[in-house]
């Protein structure tokens, strides 16, 4: 689980800082324009990843899986 969390955190400093440095790229530009997309092709896609992030980020600050 904590190399999960790791994996998701890497993620999302990767789309942070993709989106910060490449702003045509890692904005949408078609239907949802400005909407951030990061490193996906999708504006959904990164909301999932980013959701998923915080279940797994909430259930290790909990401590349900500290092994």
């Amino acid at each position: 689980m904590r190399l999960l969390g790791i994996s998701l955190g890497v993620i999302a400093i990767a789309n942070i800082l993709f989106t910060l440095a490449f702003p045509a790229y890692g904005t949408d530009t078609l239907i949802h324009i400005g909407a951030w997309r990061g490193i996906f092709a999708q504006k959904y896609v990164l909301a999932r990843a980013f959701v998923f992030g915080a279940v797994v980020f909430l259930l290790l600050s909990v401590g349900q899986f500290q092994y």
